[in-house]
């Protein structure tokens, strides 16, 4: 995620300007519905996981 207030003013005022769509939600909904991002173990064991039950099935 892009921290705004890190930006130069000039900066913040380009992202302003870009036009979205009517289909893009603004940035205040996303972040009321953020999801932190998980623990790298999990991350390791959900790949396992997914090469054991979903990959390696597949190539039978």
């Amino acid at each position: 995620m892009l921290e705004m207030d890190r930006l130069s003013e000039a900066d913040r005022e380009l992202f302003s300007a870009v036009k979205q769509g009517a289909a893009t939600l603004p940035p205040e909904k996303l972040a009321e519905h953020a999801v932190p991002e998980i623990p790298a173990l999990w991350l390791e064991a959900i790949e396992e996981g997914w090469d054991r039950h979903v990959l390696r099935q597949n190539r039978q």
